[in-house]
């Protein structure tokens, strides 16, 4: 519905009363004549509607009723959940006034019925759903036409008929359509349009032909009217684009569009209206929409392939719009800064070509100093994620409802270059047995393509033959025997864009094989060689207002939101005592060393002791394993030990991988019914450092307190395969691209306060030491501020960890082999080569470890505690043999092991315990404290078991 009315709406409405005005004028010129209680519920309905959601779609009639019957199938669930009145009402607007369309889940026929009868403009008929009887007058055969007669449906069973292998063949049509070569022709230069108008003639023109143009704004900015801007640009062209080679094409475009108005032609009107919407925005909206006007009204000649290309062109252009909404959403707008229509020309300039867009707007993008200056290229993973995102919102069924829409409009009077007169002659051309096929039954007068059809003809012009898939049949004939194509269509080849794809792939594998490197030892931040010792200087009290003063609100910080339980309580206890969770153990005396280092260093009010006071009263509104998490880091930082740049880089990893830790301990507590008491990530978190930390290359520290953690066995040891799950995980988290990024926001920060243990210096230092061609990290115009892009930054990493850049020999960078820019050092390399063979090594050792069944039933206080080893044998053997059930005794209880639901059933208290498999290492393969840990386990078990006997 929001693509329907954006789309006849899109002349520029921004408050609720314009919205209602072009409502109704649009719908009234739809002889649609609903009431105005009706209109404005929707005008306020669609002025509510967050804007990601209000999708521009395309312009003119014949794509309106593709969209409309694409988004009735492909929202009909949603649509479905609405009250009978609520329907009653959006469809009315939707329809001619007719008996509103009652739909629930329309599918198949019914929405073939809504097809014909829209487009062939007759009455939409009542379609009743799955909870709604449908009288025999209402139903789609018998509603009658404005004459009289019966509405014509589809011919056949077939033509109603899902494709076969709809989504596979869509989902290669979408990857074809979105390759580099798949492109609408870059258009010829038109000749220069000389100046024929006044600024007073111009301005008459857009007064007298668009309504209220000269109330329209630019960019909703007060005072700021748009009337001028399109003077301004008859005149003397676009601002943006002076000094380019697109200057004066673009100037003489405009004028184009203009002449072709004050000249009385055909859709003039609706072309001014058009291009007087476009200056309500920034200029690179204006470009994009003088080159698309004066190329409608150029007529640029196109075959059938052309013409499918281009109304691609125009759905990816809606794609471009999505992303970037969502992007300048995430980034905290959008706002006069993080503004999408620049996030447009930033998509268009880096991911246009290789998605197949329109060739003259990547073009234009590539100019948008804006799309410059505020967003981050698009290359490397960030462009291979872009281009995934792009594939995902490709709307390709709605895409194909389009042509079958536009091809139903010919006629009479369709225009030789038209898609419908397009479609004529290469039907003639590839169909010559079965031309007519593309003809209505009744009169051969009409272009009528059901999806069956569509689908074939859209396969068989873009790629030279029907999908592989295809077993369908129309009208008696195999679809796939319907077309003698005599020439392959351009880029029928599947070659096209390899090598495209091969260079994205190679970054990818670096990216891929770095990761897989940092995530060992070999990059790990190590505990502190020096002992820190910080004795008690202040009271309770004293410390309790240190964070008072630092940290406002603090005094209202609960533990756990418990209420009555202070946080700053606990953290003076903590001060004075240490955490209680961590005594009798070596890295207690550590913690409250560190803890004192933080509060004295605010109580004497030293640089940043805001931030780190806050940072440690949040910790203490949690466990103590965060809160020893967070006073270990806060202090490491205050202490600023002496780093060098390996080290710097490693932290900075470091900080990624404890974000990884996070995410997937919040992942897996959620996939057991938490986050609560129980099943609460920060004790997970413990359980990956304790079981994972020093194989992954986790911090020390932090894997040191996660094995002090008792906490942690409330979750299963990760070994095994499940240990082998989380490693891949995290390993998938770990987002080095967002590290390369961060590691860039730190470098660039240099400047004359920079300090001299700070990453930006300390990085210079190493570029003396390590880069011939020093000036290629600083600005070219000044070499007086660091720059950093995501090809140098994973260079620069793979020098540090891996004694040289990776990439292909001959790349280059600002001029320079980018190879060339290091000085190898072959003794990184070898110790990254041995750290590589060890993770390796270790892999195959732990995959070649037999893997033993273990069962395990669920307990009260959600923990899981393992059957006896002679259960899980009768289990396996019940199974091999195909029974149902084992019988054992336990603790001079009976029970039945159902092995078809897995659940043990006490049969003296007809109580019944879910029962689990779990794969474990077999025995032998753990370490001592592997043993201790799950044997307190058992002891716990006994303890329910118990439990459960004085229960019976």
């Amino acid at each position: 519905l929001f693509c329907l009315l954006d789309t006849t709406m899109g002349k520029g409405g921004r408050g609720k009363g314009r919205d209602f005005d072009l409502i109704s004028e649009a719908l009234k010129g739809r002889n649609a004549n609903p009431d105005e209680v009706t209109l404005k519920k929707l005008s306020e309905a669609l002025s509510s509607v967050p804007p990601r959601k209000r999708h521009k779609s395309l312009q003119g009639p014949p794509h309106l009723a593709g969209s409309l019957i694409g988004y009735l199938e492909s929202f009909a669930d949603r649509f479905g959940t609405l009250s009978k009145s609520d329907q009653e009402a959006v469809l009315e607007v939707c329809s001619k006034a007719e008996p509103a369309i009652l739909l629930t889940k329309a599918k198949g026929k019914q929405v073939q019925a809504i097809r014909t009868a829209y487009m062939n403009g007759e009455p939409l008929p009542h379609i009743g759903g799955p909870n709604q009887a449908t009288s025999a007058s209402s139903s789609p055969s018998s509603s009658p036409s404005p004459s009289g007669q019966p509405a014509p449906s589809a011919s056949g069973e077939e033509e109603s008929q899902v494709p076969t292998n709809l989504e596979a063949r869509l989902d290669a049509l979408r990857k074809r359509l979105l390759r580099p070569d798949s492109k609408i022709p870059l258009p010829l230069e038109v000749g220069k349009e000389e100046k024929r108008l006044s600024g007073d003639e111009v301005k008459k023109l857009f007064l007298d032909t668009v309504p209220g143009v000269a109330e329209l704004l630019y960019r909703g900015h007060a005072g700021s009217y748009s009337l001028p801007f399109i003077l301004g640009a008859y005149s003397d062209g676009f601002r943006a684009f002076q000094g380019t080679d697109l200057e004066e094409h673009l100037r003489s475009m405009m004028r184009f569009v203009v002449h072709y108005g004050y000249d009385k032609k055909p859709g003039g009107d609706r072309l001014l209206a058009e291009l007087a919407d476009a200056f309500t925005d920034c200029q690179a909206v204006q470009a994009r929409t003088v080159e698309r006007l004066a190329l409608q009204i150029r007529g640029v000649t196109l075959d059938l392939r052309g013409h499918l290309l281009r109304l691609a062109d125009e759905y990816k252009m809606m794609v471009v719009k999505m992303i970037a909404l969502e992007e300048c959403t995430r980034l905290g707008g959008p706002n006069e800064y993080h503004d999408p229509p620049h996030y447009e020309s930033r998509l268009l300039a880096d991911v246009g070509d290789s998605v197949g867009m329109n060739p003259q707007l990547v073009k234009q993008a590539a100019l948008d100093e804006h799309a410059e200056a505020r967003f981050q290229k698009l290359v490397g993973a960030r462009k291979t994620k872009m281009e995934k995102r792009f594939a995902e919102l490709f709307d390709a069924k709605a895409w194909l409802k389009a042509f079958a829409a536009e091809a139903a409009t010919f006629g009479p009077v369709s225009a030789k270059d038209s898609l419908p007169q397009a479609l004529i002659r290469w039907a003639d051309e590839n169909m010559a047995d079965h031309k007519h096929v593309i003809l209505d039954e009744e009169t051969c007068s009409k272009v009528h393509v059901p999806d069956i059809l569509a689908l074939a003809v859209a396969e068989a012009a873009l790629s030279g033959a029907v999908g592989e898939d295809c077993s369908d049949s129309y009208r008696g004939v195999a679809v796939s025997e319907l077309f003698s194509i005599q020439a392959p269509p351009p880029g029928a080849s599947d070659d096209s864009g390899e090598a495209a794809a091969e260079e994205e792939s190679l970054y990818t594998k670096r990216i891929r094989a770095l990761t897989h490197l940092v995530m060992t030892p070999y990059c790990q931040v190590k505990s502190a060689q020096e002992t820190l010792s910080e004795p008690a200087k202040l009271s309770s009290e004293e410390v309790k207002n240190v964070f008072k003063k630092h940290v406002p609100g603090s005094e209202d910080f609960l533990y756990r939101d418990q209420c009555g339980k202070h946080a700053l309580a606990f953290a003076a206890s903590a001060y004075a005592d240490g955490f209680q969770a961590f005594r009798s153990t070596d890295v207690h005396d550590h913690l409250i060393s560190s803890l004192r280092l933080i509060v004295h260093h605010g109580h004497e009010g030293k640089p940043g002791c805001a931030r780190y006071l806050r940072a440690v009263a949040e910790a203490f509104m949690d466990c103590q394993a965060v809160q020893a998490r967070v006073v270990d880091q806060t202090a490491r930082e205050i202490r600023g030990l002496k780093l060098d740049f390996r080290g710097h880089l490693v932290q900075i990893i470091d900080e990624a991988k404890i974000m990884a830790v996070k995410l997937v301990a919040f992942e897996e507590c959620t996939k057991l019914g938490g986050p609560d008491q129980i099943y609460d990530p920060p004790h997970y978190e413990s359980r990956i450092y304790a079981d994972l930390g020093a194989r992954m290359g986790l911090s020390e520290p932090l894997t040191k307190q996660g094995k002090l953690d008792e906490h942690r066995s409330r979750f299963r040891r990760l070994r095994g395969t499940p240990g082998k799950k989380v490693e891949d995980r995290l390993c998938e988290l770990l987002d080095l691209p967002s590290v390369l990024k961060g590691f860039a926001a730190e470098v660039v920060t240099f400047g004359e306060d920079s300090g001299m243990e700070s990453v930006a210096k300390v990085f210079l230092d190493w570029v003396n030491d390590r880069m011939t061609k020093k000036h290629v990290v600083m600005d070219e115009e000044t070499c007086s501020k660091v720059v950093m892009e995501d090809e140098l930054a994973l260079a620069i990493f793979e020098t540090v960890f891996l004694g040289a850049p990776q990439c292909e020999p001959d790349f280059t960078w600002r001029g320079e082999v980018l190879r060339g820019l290091f000085t190898h050092d072959a003794a990184v390399e070898e110790e990254a080569r041995a750290a590589q063979k060890a993770a390796q090594e270790e892999a195959e050792e732990q995959a070649k470890k037999p893997q033993a069944l273990k069962l395990e039933v669920s307990v009260d206080g959600g923990r899981w505690f393992p059957l006896p080893d002679k259960v899980v044998e009768e289990y396996e053997n019940a199974k091999k043999a195909g029974e149902g059930s084992v019988l054992f005794i336990s603790r001079g209880f009976n029970y039945m092991l159902e092995i078809e639901n897995m659940q043990q059933v006490n049969l003296d208290t007809g109580k019944s315990r879910p029962v689990r498999e779990v794969e474990i290492q077999a025995e032998g393969s753990d370490d001592n404290s592997d043993e201790e840990e799950d044997s307190d386990e058992e002891e716990d078990g006994d303890e329910e078991e118990d439990g459960e006997s004085e229960e019976s």
